[in-house]
Protein backbone atom coordinates (compact mmCIF):
# COMPACT_ATOMS: atom_id res chain seq x y z
CA UNK A 1 0.00 0.00 0.00
CA UNK A 2 1.32 3.45 -0.98
CA UNK A 3 1.20 6.54 1.28
CA UNK A 4 0.36 9.78 -0.25
CA UNK A 5 4.17 10.84 -0.06
CA UNK A 6 5.00 7.81 -1.88
CA UNK A 7 2.05 8.04 -4.55
CA UNK A 8 3.16 11.95 -5.11
CA UNK A 9 6.77 10.26 -5.55
CA UNK A 10 5.05 8.20 -7.94
CA UNK A 11 3.44 11.02 -10.27
CA UNK A 12 6.53 13.30 -10.21
CA UNK A 13 8.87 10.40 -11.43
CA UNK A 14 6.93 8.25 -13.53
CA UNK A 15 7.38 7.54 -17.08
CA UNK A 16 4.60 5.13 -17.39
CA UNK A 17 2.87 4.67 -20.35
CA UNK A 18 -0.66 3.89 -18.56
CA UNK A 19 0.10 5.85 -15.11
CA UNK A 20 -2.30 4.97 -11.52
CA UNK A 21 -5.02 7.43 -11.39
CA UNK A 22 -6.73 6.93 -8.18
CA UNK A 23 -10.38 7.23 -7.44
CA UNK A 24 -11.59 7.97 -3.90
CA UNK A 25 -14.99 7.54 -3.14
CA UNK A 26 -14.99 7.95 0.59
CA UNK A 27 -12.78 11.32 1.18
CA UNK A 28 -15.76 13.66 2.19
CA UNK A 29 -16.34 10.89 5.02
CA UNK A 30 -12.46 10.23 5.71
CA UNK A 31 -11.27 13.90 5.39
CA UNK A 32 -14.20 15.88 5.95
CA UNK A 33 -12.35 19.57 6.12
CA UNK A 34 -12.24 18.34 2.17
CA UNK A 35 -15.92 18.22 1.41
CA UNK A 36 -16.20 21.47 3.26
CA UNK A 37 -14.56 23.18 0.73
CA UNK A 38 -17.00 23.37 -1.43
CA UNK A 39 -20.32 23.35 -2.02
CA UNK A 40 -23.02 21.86 -4.95
CA UNK A 41 -23.57 24.87 -7.81
CA UNK A 42 -27.05 25.80 -8.27
CA UNK A 43 -27.07 24.05 -11.50
CA UNK A 44 -26.58 20.47 -10.06
CA UNK A 45 -28.37 20.85 -6.71
CA UNK A 46 -31.88 19.06 -8.29
CA UNK A 47 -30.79 15.40 -7.48
CA UNK A 48 -33.34 12.82 -6.52
CA UNK A 49 -30.80 10.25 -5.23
CA UNK A 50 -30.12 12.98 -2.24
CA UNK A 51 -33.12 11.50 -0.95
CA UNK A 52 -31.05 8.31 0.00
CA UNK A 53 -28.91 9.58 2.02
CA UNK A 54 -25.36 9.43 1.17
CA UNK A 55 -23.67 6.25 0.23
CA UNK A 56 -22.67 4.38 3.48
CA UNK A 57 -26.16 3.73 3.78
CA UNK A 58 -26.34 1.26 0.98
CA UNK A 59 -29.41 2.75 -0.22
CA UNK A 60 -27.58 4.89 -2.81
CA UNK A 61 -25.03 4.18 -5.41
CA UNK A 62 -21.23 6.01 -4.82
CA UNK A 63 -21.87 8.89 -6.29
CA UNK A 64 -18.99 11.53 -5.49
CA UNK A 65 -15.43 10.74 -6.55
CA UNK A 66 -11.61 12.35 -5.39
CA UNK A 67 -9.78 12.16 -8.57
CA UNK A 68 -5.79 12.25 -8.63
CA UNK A 69 -3.63 11.64 -11.81
CA UNK A 70 -0.56 11.88 -13.12
CA UNK A 71 0.45 13.30 -16.69
CA UNK A 72 -1.00 10.74 -19.31
CA UNK A 73 -3.27 9.27 -16.90
CA UNK A 74 -7.08 9.34 -17.65
CA UNK A 75 -10.13 7.60 -17.67
CA UNK A 76 -11.06 5.10 -20.59
CA UNK A 77 -14.14 5.64 -22.98
CA UNK A 78 -17.02 5.21 -20.61
CA UNK A 79 -20.67 6.33 -19.97
CA UNK A 80 -21.86 7.72 -16.78
CA UNK A 81 -24.11 4.79 -14.72
CA UNK A 82 -27.72 4.69 -14.12
CA UNK A 83 -28.45 7.03 -16.46
CA UNK A 84 -27.21 9.91 -15.05
CA UNK A 85 -25.56 13.01 -15.64
CA UNK A 86 -22.24 14.29 -14.16
CA UNK A 87 -20.08 17.11 -13.00
CA UNK A 88 -16.63 17.32 -12.68
CA UNK A 89 -14.27 20.18 -11.36
CA UNK A 90 -10.81 20.46 -11.90
CA UNK A 91 -8.60 21.70 -8.51
CA UNK A 92 -5.50 21.68 -9.96
CA UNK A 93 -3.54 20.55 -13.36
CA UNK A 94 -5.50 20.16 -16.64
CA UNK A 95 -7.14 17.58 -18.55
CA UNK A 96 -8.06 16.58 -22.46
CA UNK A 97 -11.50 15.99 -22.83
CA UNK A 98 -13.49 14.20 -26.19
CA UNK A 99 -17.07 13.48 -25.49
CA UNK A 100 -19.59 11.78 -28.18
CA UNK A 101 -23.38 12.18 -27.80
CA UNK A 102 -25.60 9.20 -27.17
CA UNK A 103 -25.66 6.63 -30.34
CA UNK A 104 -22.29 7.87 -31.23
CA UNK A 105 -19.58 5.47 -30.65
CA UNK A 106 -15.94 6.13 -30.95
CA UNK A 107 -12.97 4.67 -32.94
CA UNK A 108 -11.74 1.77 -31.74
CA UNK A 109 -14.68 1.21 -29.04
CA UNK A 110 -17.41 -0.99 -28.78
CA UNK A 111 -20.70 -0.84 -27.31
CA UNK A 112 -21.94 -4.09 -25.08
CA UNK A 113 -25.15 -5.26 -25.29
CA UNK A 114 -25.97 -3.51 -21.65
CA UNK A 115 -24.32 -0.45 -23.42
CA UNK A 116 -21.28 -0.89 -21.56
CA UNK A 117 -18.45 1.11 -23.84
CA UNK A 118 -15.15 -0.95 -23.75
CA UNK A 119 -11.69 -0.90 -25.66
CA UNK A 120 -8.23 -3.02 -26.26
CA UNK A 121 -6.30 0.16 -25.76
CA UNK A 122 -5.15 2.43 -23.10
CA UNK A 123 -6.25 6.15 -22.84
CA UNK A 124 -2.67 7.37 -24.41
CA UNK A 125 -2.76 4.82 -27.06
CA UNK A 126 -6.04 5.95 -28.17
CA UNK A 127 -4.92 9.62 -28.22
CA UNK A 128 -2.21 8.78 -29.95
CA UNK A 129 -3.49 6.24 -32.72
CA UNK A 130 -7.70 7.19 -33.17
CA UNK A 131 -7.59 11.04 -32.19
CA UNK A 132 -6.54 12.31 -35.42
CA UNK A 133 -9.17 10.27 -37.08
CA UNK A 134 -12.50 12.02 -35.12
CA UNK A 135 -11.33 14.91 -36.92
CA UNK A 136 -12.64 13.52 -39.99
CA UNK A 137 -16.13 12.23 -38.87
CA UNK A 138 -19.04 13.74 -40.65
CA UNK A 139 -19.93 14.41 -36.77
CA UNK A 140 -16.79 15.41 -35.04
CA UNK A 141 -17.28 15.22 -30.73
CA UNK A 142 -16.70 18.04 -28.63
CA UNK A 143 -13.48 18.35 -27.50
CA UNK A 144 -11.73 20.73 -24.92
CA UNK A 145 -9.44 21.40 -22.11
CA UNK A 146 -10.30 21.70 -18.58
CA UNK A 147 -8.15 23.70 -16.40
CA UNK A 148 -7.95 24.30 -12.72
CA UNK A 149 -11.18 25.95 -11.25
CA UNK A 150 -13.10 25.15 -14.32
CA UNK A 151 -16.52 22.72 -14.03
CA UNK A 152 -17.12 20.54 -16.79
CA UNK A 153 -20.72 19.23 -17.13
CA UNK A 154 -21.86 16.02 -18.60
CA UNK A 155 -25.10 15.07 -19.92
CA UNK A 156 -26.77 11.61 -19.60
CA UNK A 157 -25.94 9.14 -22.25
CA UNK A 158 -22.74 11.14 -23.36
CA UNK A 159 -19.49 9.08 -23.86
CA UNK A 160 -16.44 10.60 -22.80
CA UNK A 161 -12.59 9.82 -22.21
CA UNK A 162 -9.79 12.02 -20.93
CA UNK A 163 -6.86 12.09 -20.42
CA UNK A 164 -4.61 14.45 -18.12
CA UNK A 165 -1.97 16.74 -19.36
CA UNK A 166 -0.18 17.69 -16.60
CA UNK A 167 -0.70 16.09 -12.76
CA UNK A 168 -4.04 16.80 -11.79
CA UNK A 169 -6.59 16.87 -8.95
CA UNK A 170 -9.69 16.61 -10.23
CA UNK A 171 -12.94 15.61 -7.58
CA UNK A 172 -16.14 14.22 -9.05
CA UNK A 173 -18.46 16.21 -6.52
CA UNK A 174 -22.16 15.28 -5.05
CA UNK A 175 -24.53 15.15 -7.36
CA UNK A 176 -21.61 14.03 -10.08
CA UNK A 177 -22.09 10.36 -11.29
CA UNK A 178 -24.93 9.50 -9.89
CA UNK A 179 -27.23 12.82 -10.23
CA UNK A 180 -30.69 12.39 -11.31
CA UNK A 181 -32.95 15.73 -11.72
CA UNK A 182 -36.46 15.07 -12.05
CA UNK A 183 -35.89 15.75 -16.07
CA UNK A 184 -33.97 13.12 -15.93
CA UNK A 185 -35.72 10.64 -13.99
CA UNK A 186 -37.27 8.72 -17.10
CA UNK A 187 -33.71 7.78 -18.32
CA UNK A 188 -32.39 7.46 -14.33
CA UNK A 189 -35.26 5.02 -12.64
CA UNK A 190 -35.67 2.00 -15.23
CA UNK A 191 -31.71 1.42 -14.74
CA UNK A 192 -32.22 1.18 -11.21
CA UNK A 193 -35.12 -1.11 -11.53
CA UNK A 194 -32.69 -4.21 -12.46
CA UNK A 195 -32.13 -6.15 -9.85
CA UNK A 196 -28.30 -7.42 -10.19
CA UNK A 197 -28.77 -11.73 -10.08
CA UNK A 198 -27.09 -13.28 -7.26
CA UNK A 199 -23.40 -14.93 -7.87
CA UNK A 200 -22.89 -18.21 -8.23
CA UNK A 201 -21.49 -19.85 -4.80
CA UNK A 202 -19.33 -22.17 -6.44
CA UNK A 203 -17.35 -22.63 -9.79
CA UNK A 204 -16.28 -20.13 -12.86
CA UNK A 205 -18.28 -17.04 -13.33
CA UNK A 206 -21.29 -18.02 -16.01
CA UNK A 207 -22.97 -16.13 -18.59
CA UNK A 208 -25.91 -15.34 -16.69
CA UNK A 209 -23.39 -13.81 -13.51
CA UNK A 210 -21.24 -11.55 -16.30
CA UNK A 211 -24.79 -10.53 -17.56
CA UNK A 212 -25.78 -9.30 -14.35
CA UNK A 213 -22.75 -6.37 -14.65
CA UNK A 214 -25.11 -4.70 -16.84
CA UNK A 215 -27.67 -4.27 -14.00
CA UNK A 216 -26.93 -1.92 -11.32
CA UNK A 217 -28.91 -0.14 -7.89
CA UNK A 218 -31.76 -2.37 -6.67
CA UNK A 219 -35.50 -2.46 -6.57
CA UNK A 220 -35.45 -1.52 -3.13
CA UNK A 221 -33.38 1.92 -4.27
CA UNK A 222 -36.12 2.34 -7.12
CA UNK A 223 -38.72 1.90 -5.51
CA UNK A 224 -37.49 4.97 -2.64
CA UNK A 225 -37.42 7.29 -5.40
CA UNK A 226 -40.16 6.32 -7.27
CA UNK A 227 -42.40 6.79 -4.36
CA UNK A 228 -41.37 10.08 -3.61
CA UNK A 229 -41.18 11.66 -7.27
CA UNK A 230 -44.67 10.35 -7.72
CA UNK A 231 -45.38 12.31 -4.37
CA UNK A 232 -44.00 15.51 -5.80
CA UNK A 233 -45.95 15.62 -8.82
Amino acid sequence: MLTMEQYWQYVRATTEENPLYLFDRWFAQNVPCLAADWEVPTYYDDDLFDLLGDNRSGQRPDYRWLIVGAARSGSNWHTDPNGTAAWNATVTGAKKWVMFPPGQTPPAVRQSACGALTTTVSVLEWFLNYYASVHDLEHPPIEFVARAGEVVFVPAGWRGGNKSRESTAAPYLPSGLTRCSANGAPECLPRLRLKRPAQPKFGRVNGNAKASRCGSGSKRRAARVVGVARGAR
